[in-house]
């Protein structure tokens, strides 16, 4: 409903596919964005968004700042899930 009523406000939706977080059962069950499945997962998920809203929505941005994900939830202690693991920062 938001993305229509920006539309008909005469206002086009950048929408961020994801800003800083995701789902904590990513992050529990899975291992967030350091599980090398998680691009796929996240490719589906992208592409669902341009299914639905594709034909409303002509700006994206995928990673909100990818670089704090990868540090400060990974790499650092921060942000949640805050693993302080410098491997886990970069692979994120």
């Amino acid at each position: 409903r938001l993305i229509d009523a920006l539309v008909k406000a005469g206002i086009k939706p950048f929408v961020t596919l994801c800003h800083y977080d995701i789902p904590q059962v990513l992050d529990e069950k899975y291992g967030g964005w350091v599980n090398r499945e998680m691009t796929d997962w996240f490719a589906d998920y992208a592409q669902h968004m341009a299914r639905i809203y594709g034909d409303r929505v002509r700006h994206w941005a995928t990673i909100n700042e990818p670089w704090c994900i990868a540090d400060g939830h990974y790499g650092g202690t921060h942000e949640p899930p805050g693993l302080g693991d410098p491997k886990a920062g970069i692979i994120g």
